[in-house]
């Protein structure tokens, strides 16, 4: 199943259909905004503002709120697979799970701006990506996060990899980054 947001209006909305060849939407209602999604067969994510995680297990029938312990707002939300994931926000936030994102364990980014995007290539691999050119990764999944020259001040926002060496990141003014 395929999963949206309407993250850019005040309707703040999850929104589903049956498969990515459908053209229409069932609207599904929550208070807050949201900034990112991520699914697992039937089980979804979403993170957004004042810390908001909320996850649904049979595909967005129901949502339940999850707490990650944090009041920033979260922007980005990236699993390996139903057990492993990661959110990163504000204030240089990383959150981590190793149970389906039911509980939450803080970790260290050594940095205090705020950071947009993550990919994590497996469980151990992993890149945070930010503004002020911010570029943080991991080799143990997170335990320890170790920046990245960028050679960019610009905000960065978009990060995939496709293996522990080889992805791009995206930022404002046209920016992507190749390694």
């Amino acid at each position: 199943e395929t999963y949206g947001i309407n993250s850019v209006s005040n309707f703040n909305n999850v929104e589903k259909t049956g498969n990515s060849l459908e053209v229409s939407w069932e609207i599904q209602s929550i208070a807050y905004s949201f900034y990112d999604i991520y699914a697992v067969n039937e089980q979804v994510w979403v993170v957004g503002e004042f810390g908001t995680i909320l996850t649904s297990i049979d595909a967005g029938s129901t949502w339940f709120a999850l707490d990650g312990g944090v009041s920033t707002t979260l922007w980005d939300i990236y699993f390996v697979n139903s057990t492993y994931g990661w959110v990163c926000g504000d204030d240089g936030t990383i959150l981590s799970t190793h149970d389906g994102g039911f509980n939450w364990t803080f970790q260290q980014s050594a940095v205090t701006v705020d950071l947009i995007g993550l990919h994590f290539v497996n469980a151990s691999h992993g890149f945070v990506v930010g503004v002020e050119g911010t570029i943080l990764w991991t080799m143990d999944g997170g335990t320890i996060w170790t920046p990245q020259e960028s050679n960019t001040k610009q905000p960065l926002y978009g990060i995939h990899f496709v293996n522990p060496n080889e992805g791009w990141i995206s930022g404002v003014d046209g920016i992507v980054l190749h390694t």
